[in-house]
């Protein structure tokens, strides 16, 4: 494997862990118990589809070449469908640590 593709290896997967983090701490801190934070993995939606009509229009491709791959194209979409799933699962999991807590408290 070449440096460049261990160097991005691992910063991705330092971004997934920082990420998970992040997200465990935002929804521990702001959503507590409240059920609203299930419609935070359905309604990111709206926002991601603005900000790349504002990122397309502030930076066109104009050159050919900076034109990704097809392939680029499936492995986000692939993110896309996977990414409600996973705010999902980081919800749930926080929800059974915390039920777990203060059961093991009463």
């Amino acid at each position: 494997m070449s440096s460049i593709s261990l160097i991005t290896a691992v910063l991705h997967i330092f971004g997934f862990l920082l990420l998970t983090i992040l997200v465990y701490m935002f929804d521990k801190k702001w959503m507590q118990d409240k059920k609203s934070k299930y419609w935070s993995s359905i309604l990111w939606l709206p926002y991601l589809i603005i900000f790349l009509f504002i990122f397309a229009t502030l930076f066109p491709i104009t050159y050919r070449g900076d034109v990704p791959s097809p392939a680029s194209g499936l492995i986000i979409f692939g993110q896309l469908i996977i990414y409600p799933f996973y705010l999902s699962c980081i919800y749930f999991i926080r929800s059974a640590i915390e039920g777990a807590t203060e059961e093991e408290v009463a």
